[in-house]
């Protein structure tokens, strides 16, 4: 029997700890989605319709018809900040959807308007709408602001709380999620705007109203109806505009003290070993000329040199910006693999080959001594089809290998001659060295051996040119020397 897996910071509707297999999840999603689009369809003909019903019908000015628009429109805005900031610090998200579903539904009050008349006829005095009546149209009109507010603002993360980013397959389905929603956003948006605003113009308000009203409460009921299937996030007390006052207010009070020597006592957790790993942010001197973060050294091949200042980062990230760098952003592979050297076979290293394909028989790579920020430029790789190989002298063909051709610096800095480089070979002296290997598998948590199994089925190349790979013929490989010669200092005009 399984265990029943608990997620930490989760609980279901009852306060009780959540347990994966129950609550959350894609099937609670589902709800989640069908909640927001009925939601979008109860509202959105309004921002599209609402002059037409504050000019034709209440009998309002053209601009201040649109003017009213304008301020329902910001109001629900700006209101959605407040109320993401009180549902995660004190109500809770989904209390939040719900309290803000129930706002705004609102019943149609069928004496919120004046009597009929034709605001285009220049001798008709058509009567605006006051006293009690207009009191209770924007007090209606305000609530439904605060309703959306609340269920756009609380909503869309309530709906993020049902996966787990740490389990990778909860993980695309929260990416997934998002996707849904701005389905949901425009396919709601889309029956508002024609069905809903067709039958306002054509059938009449009260037709209309009445479906808005029909929309909203089936997007409470769906939404309601998921509360034992639920992932909560319980409030924590304080919200991210909190935590952002704070740490202004604390920087300014703390501007005189002295930095700590060791950095975790920057830390205001008495109990680390409790706290959440996520919480802890790496503590830097950015107001400093000094790199921000050096580049870790690679192995013990890191060049030498100072490192980088923040000036000459703002200055990479300004050319970055500005320079369309064409040719880097061709590279669409990233193949990770093993070199031996032509003249010494027993000197291995793992490669990054990163790859630009120019044509259908043509490709070439940079290759790199590793994939992260620090990596080095080692070498270039050309990969051509048997079409080009078969075209080329047979001198030529001896300084290749059925894989690639590559020039390697191997130094910390490009010193003396390039050397060539050979691919692995299922021969003694092109085996790759085990412990390379092991060290790499280690590195992306992969299987060398699983992944050889898995493709056990891959057909061998029927004919490789005994002109290649050179070295498993003759036991000879190609050292690259450098002589002086005469410099030519003329051309002839083509």
């Amino acid at each position: 029997m399984e265990t029943p897996e608990h997620i930490e910071g989760k609980v279901d509707w009852k306060g009780r700890q959540a347990l994966k297999y129950k609550h959350g999840g894609r099937k609670t999603s589902l709800l989640i989605l069908a909640s927001f689009g009925f939601e979008q369809m109860a509202t959105f003909a309004l921002a599209v319709n609402f002059v037409t019903y504050f000019n034709g019908v209440l009998h309002m000015e053209l601009a201040d018809a649109a003017n009213q628009v304008t301020n329902f429109m910001g109001t629900s805005y700006i209101l959605s900040i407040l109320v993401a900031f009180l549902a995660d610090t004190y109500i809770g998200r989904y209390k939040s959807v719900i309290i803000s579903g129930s706002v705004e539904f609102l019943a149609h009050y069928p004496n919120l308007k004046p009597p009929p008349c034709n605001v285009f006829d220049p001798t008709s005095h058509c009567e605006e709408i006051e006293g009690g009546n207009a009191a209770l149209l924007f007090v209606a009109i305000y609530l439904i602001a605060a309703g959306t507010a609340g269920i756009k603002a609380a909503l869309p993360s309530h709906g993020a709380d049902q996966f787990d980013e740490k389990d990778p397959q909860e993980a695309r389905n929260m990416s997934s999620f998002f996707n849904g929603l701005l389905l949901a956003v425009c396919l709601g948006g889309a029956v508002s705007s024609t069905l809903i605003v067709w039958i306002q113009d054509n059938k009449g308000w009260d037709w209309g109203f009445s479906l808005c009203t029909i929309a909203i409460l089936l997007a409470v009921i769906i939404f309601g109806a998921g509360l034992p299937l639920y992932r909560i996030q319980v409030a924590q007390g304080t919200s991210a505009i909190i935590e952002i006052l704070q740490v202004y207010v604390a920087a300014i009070r703390n501007r005189k003290l002295q930095f700590p020597e060791d950095p975790m006592e920057l830390y205001e957790i008495k109990d680390k070993e409790a706290a959440i790993k996520t919480e802890f942010l790496p503590h830097r001197d950015i107001f400093s000329d000094k790199s921000p973060e050096p580049t870790p050294p690679y192995g013990e091949q890191q060049p030498p040199g100072a490192p980088m200042t923040m000036y000459q980062h703002l200055l990479d990230k300004g050319a970055q910006m500005m320079q369309s760098l064409k040719p880097i952003k061709q590279m669409n592979q990233h193949v990770c693999t093993f070199a031996l050297y032509s003249h010494d076979m027993s000197r291995q290293i793992e490669t990054h080959h990163y790859v630009t394909r120019l044509n259908q028989d043509f490709l070439q790579c940079a290759v790199y001594d590793t994939d992260d920020s620090s990596g080095r430029l080692i070498g270039v790789e050309y990969i051509v089809s048997d079409k080009i190989f078969e075209a080329l002298p047979p001198e030529e063909q001896k300084l290749w290998h059925s894989h690639a051709y590559e020039v390697d610096r191997g130094d910390k800095l490009p010193l003396g001659a390039p050397a060539l480089m050979m691919s692995p070979q299922g021969v003694n002296l092109g085996m790759v060295d085990p412990e390379l290997v092991q060290k790499r598998d280690n590195k992306y948590n992969i299987s060398t051996e699983a992944m050889k199994s898995s493709r056990v089925e891959i057909e061998e190349p029927e004919w490789i040119n005994p002109q290649a790979d050179y070295w498993k013929q003759h036991g000879k490989g190609f050292a690259i020397d450098i002589e002086r010669t005469q410099m030519k200092t003329r051309a002839p005009f083509p």
